[in-house]
C-alpha cells in the first residue's frame, strides 16, 4: 500500500499510531520493520545497508532471535566492509560453498529466519515512511528496489509493505514481483470535529486544567479557512504557541492567531464564519 500526503498532515504520525495499537499491544507478535529515510542514518547506499538495518530491529523486537539475526548482521557488514560491489560476487555452477557470500544467500538467509519468528503469524509489516527524501536519488531508489526484489524473488505471502511518501511512487506498480494496492491511500487535512478533539486533546496533555476548551475553536477555525489551518502540524503550531505564552497572554495570543487565518482566508472576523 501506499501512502501519501504533503508534510504535516500526519504521514508519520499515523505509522506510529499503528504501531503502538497493533504492534506493541499484539497478543501474537509479528515482525514489524520501520525505514525512515527521513534520517541520513536510514538512505540506502546499497541494498545491503537495508537488510542490516532490518536484522538489528528484529534482533532487538525477538530476543530468542537475537543471536542469529546479530549473527547475519555481521556477516553482511563484513561483507560491505570488504569493498566489494553487492551482487558481483562470482557463483560457480553447482558449487554451493560459493554461494556463501553472495548478496543473494544473505537474503535468503534473512526470509527464512524471518518467517521462523512469524511462525505464529500470517504476516510481517515492513514499513518505508519519509520515502520523498530518496525519490529524487536514482541511485537510491534502484537500491530499495533490488532489496525489495532480492527480499521477494523467491515469494514471501506474508510480507505487508507500506510506502509513506509526498508523492506515489509509479513504478512499484508495474513489479512482477510486487503485489501493490493500485490506488494510493491519500490523506487530507481533519474536519472541523476532528480538529478541535485534537487541539483540545494536546493542550490538555500541555495545560491541564489551564487548557481552556473554548480556544479548540480559535485554533481549529471554520469551512472556509484554508484547508492547510486544519492539518495537524499546523494545531500542533498553534496550541504550542499558547502554551508557551504567559498565562495572562494566552487569549490575546488565541486571538491574533485567530485573526492571522482569518486574514489568510479574505474574512473581515474569524467569528462570521460557518462550522
Amino acid at each position: 500500500m501506499m501512502l501519501v500526503a504533503p508534510s504535516g498532515l500526519g504521514k508519520s504520525t499515523l505509522v506510529a499510531k499503528f504501531a503502538m495499537t497493533y504492534v506493541l499491544k499484539s497478543a501474537v507478535p509479528f515482525p514489524f520493520i520501520y525505514f525512515n529515510f527521513g534520517t541520513a542514518s536510514s538512505r540506502p547506499r546499497r541494498s545491503l545497508d537495508l537488510l542490516v538495518e532490518a536484522a538489528r530491529q528484529l534482533s532487538l523486537q525477538f530476543p530468542d532471535y537475537c543471536r542469529s539475526f546479530t549473527n547475519l548482521k555481521g556477516r553482511v557488514s563484513d561483507w560491505i566492509a570488504e569493498g566489494d560491489d553487492v551482487g558481483h560476487r562470482s557463483k560457480k555452477s553447482g558449487d554451493d560453498s560459493a554461494l556463501q557470500g553472495s548478496s543473494e544467500t544473505f537474503f535468503v538467509s534473512f526470509r527464512d529466519q524471518l518467517q521462523a519468528t512469524s511462525r505464529w503469524s500470517d504476516r510481517t509489516v515492513m514499513v518505508f515512511d519519509a520515502l520523498e527524501t530518496i525519490q529524487s536519488s536514482p541511485d537510491a531508489m534502484s537500491d530499495l528496489k533490488e532489496f525489495l526484489r532480492l527480499l521477494c524473488a523467491n515469494g514471501f505471502p506474508q510480507l505487508r509493505l507500506l510506502f509513506a511518501g509526498r508523492a506515489e511512487v509509479a513504478e512499484f506498480r508495474d513489479e512482477p514481483w510486487l503485489d501493490m494496492v493500485k490506488k494510493p491511500l491519500t490523506l487530507g487535512p481533519l474536519g472541523i470535529a476532528e480538529a478541535c478533539e485534537m487541539v483540545n486533546r494536546l493542550g490538555a496533555l500541555l495545560l491541564r486544567d489551564n487548557w481552556r476548551p473554548s480556544w479548540a475553536n480559535k485554533i481549529a477555525g471554520c469551512s472556509n479557512d484554508p484547508p492547510g489551518r486544519r492539518e495537524p502540524l499546523a494545531l500542533r503550531v498553534g496550541v504550542e504557541r499558547i502554551c508557551s505564552a504567559s498565562k495572562e497572554q494566552r487569549d490575546k495570543v488565541v486571538g491574533d492567531y485567530a485573526e492571522s487565518w482569518a486574514l489568510a482566508a479574505g474574512s473581515v472576523s474569524n467569528d462570521r464564519c460557518k462550522r
